[in-house]
């Protein structure tokens, strides 16, 4: 059974993750320390990373909080986990479920990446991801991150799962993956962002769950959306980020 410890055994398990599953497994190759291309920008005494992102290889959603951090120009660690690495006792403190990503920060784990890239945003407002607390544009970020993270990705990942075994169940799931995406077609007009001038968080999350439709084929993305998912992937940040996975 995963483990439902409080906030100190979680701490607790986060070390023990680096410790013992990392210093045995995530050697060499398995185990980075990262700090991306803005080294001579960060003051010395914050060098050393504080975050670790944990990744399993095939997996698509640690991407969004590496790219959230690309964005932000801080430095962290990646470590890859094998999927039979992810249900040891020690990781699941992190992450109960024994999934990707899993995160530990200075205030301790956390898991859902949406959740995990808003915490960042918020937590380095210097960066832009994250409009201030209270305006509209606030409430704008967190209804794109919720539609895209229950009205996209949810029937995405259904047509995925059920295309061969219950294909009589698609067509209705294709219906409400396509209706979500005409949605977004219509928000992005000829806009290069989701919420105002310039990155969020709405637009990590939305580029990277819609950038997976024609993939599974759960719907026909519209010029505006293509558009849109091209330019965000041309980004150094997420070209970063895929390159520290590839």
């Amino acid at each position: 059974m995963p483990s439902t410890a409080g906030p100190a055994a979680c701490a607790a398990g986060a070390a023990a993750v680096s410790g013992s599953i990392a210093a045995s497994r995530m050697r060499g190759r398995r185990r980075r320390s990262i700090a991306g291309a803005y080294d001579a920008e960060i003051p010395r005494d914050v060098q050393s990373p504080a975050m670790n992102v944990y990744h399993r290889a095939g997996t698509g959603r640690p991407i969004r909080v590496l790219w959230t951090l690309e964005e932000i120009g801080v430095p962290y660690e990646l470590t890859v986990l094998t999927a039979e690495e992810m249900q040891q006792e020690d990781y699941l403190r992190i992450q109960p479920l024994g999934r990707a990503p899993g995160f530990v920060g200075d205030d301790g784990p956390l898991f859902e990446s949406s959740a995990i890239c808003l915490h960042l945003a918020e937590a380095y407002p210097d960066a832009g991801l994250l409009p201030a607390a209270g305006t509209y544009e606030r409430a704008q970020v967190y209804q794109w991150v919720f539609f895209a993270m229950t009205e996209i990705e949810p029937p995405m990942l259904e047509i995925w799962h059920h295309r061969e075994a219950a294909p009589q169940i698609v067509d209705g799931l294709l219906e409400r993956a396509q209706a979500a995406v005409d949605v977004l077609e219509s928000a992005i007009g000829g806009r290069e962002f989701l919420v105002g001038d310039r990155l969020s968080v709405a637009d990590i999350i939305a580029a990277r769950v819609a950038g997976f439709i024609p993939a599974v084929g759960a719907g026909e993305l519209g010029p505006n959306v293509q558009a849109y998912i091209e330019r965000h992937a041309q980004r150094p940040a997420i070209q970063r980020a895929l390159a520290k996975v590839a």
